[in-house]
């Protein structure tokens, strides 16, 4: 565990902090992807993908003030994300079943994701406008166009690379999802909403940098301090 003065500690967070907008904030993931799969099977407009900042949240942010409001809602977001991994389990499971048996009618390999991506998607894409009671209507209007919103093409892209390393045994016990790769999947879907992804975790940024389009482009830490100083 790395060690720093109280000092350099205060210095670091008061960087972090000048660097976040305090008013809005990126919708939770499960909301963002909600909207864009039923705003593309009603056909109708895309809600804006940010929400104002809790009082408790911008009052931390501007003072950093630690108050025990503050404190509980940290620990129930922490327990909600283990709930979370305790119910998604299951359904990863069943997907990625559904997922390595396409790969192997497709005969896909470890080498071709590209050729996963072609072969899966459309299933992925069934089983999210379920999820959202709106099979039926993405169906009617047609799948792929779902893959043309970037909150879906991100989840698609993150998932679909999520089963991948699961098949070929990278990333821990096939089908369990732990509660760092719950953290990747909020963050892969909330990046939507940036032009531009920060990210030192170096397997997500290569599965993001799969998504052909000009308009996003994932970075790491250090080259983002070079284009800020």
């Amino acid at each position: 565990m790395l060690r720093c003065s109280s000092v350099v500690l205060r210095e670091e967070l008061q960087l972090i902090f000048s660097l976040v907008e305090t008013d809005r904030m990126v919708k939770a993931p499960d909301q963002l992807l909600k909207e864009a799969v039923q705003s593309y099977a009603y056909d109708r407009r895309l809600p804006d993908m940010f929400t104002r900042t809790p009082k408790v949240f911008r009052s931390f942010l501007r003072n950093g003030k630690v108050t025990s409001e503050l404190k509980a809602r940290l620990l129930h977001e922490t327990r909600r994300r283990h709930e979370l991994v305790e119910r998604i389990t299951p359904v990863t499971e069943r997907s990625k079943a559904e997922v390595k048996e396409l790969a192997v009618k497709t005969n896909v390999s470890r080498e071709s994701w590209h050729e996963m991506q072609e072969a899966a998607a459309p299933r992925v894409l069934e089983l999210v406008s379920e999820q959202y009671g709106v099979r039926r209507q993405c169906l009617e209007r047609g799948l792929s166009g779902l893959l043309e919103n970037q909150t879906v093409r991100m989840f698609v892209i993150y998932y679909l690379a999520w089963c991948r390393a699961k098949l070929f045994g990278e990333g821990g016990p096939p089908g369990k999802a732990r509660p760092s790769e719950l953290g990747d999947w909020f963050h892969s879907v909330q990046s939507s909403a940036a032009d531009i992804f920060v990210t030192e975790d170096s397997a997500l940024a290569r599965w993001l940098k799969q998504v052909s389009d000009d308009r996003f482009e994932v970075i790491g830490l250090e080259e983002l301090i070079e284009r800020l100083f």
